[in-house]
């Protein structure tokens, strides 16, 4: 496996077992996973606290 961060030491990307993982974040919080082709893969709603996610689309 492995895991990619962007400069603000937030998660870019990973691979494991040949599949790519993007991921979107607003500021801190993780908002999307996307595939390596795009497709949205889920989507995160968060709560008033900085590591609080509510929904897991």
């Amino acid at each position: 496996m492995s895991i990619g961060y962007d400069p603000l030491g937030r998660l870019r990307q990973s691979t494991a077992s040949g599949a790519t993982t993007d991921y979107l974040c607003d500021g801190d919080r993780l908002v999307a996973e996307f595939s390596s082709s795009g497709t949205l893969l889920r989507r995160y709603a968060h709560g008033p606290a900085i590591d609080e996610p509510i929904v897991l689309v």
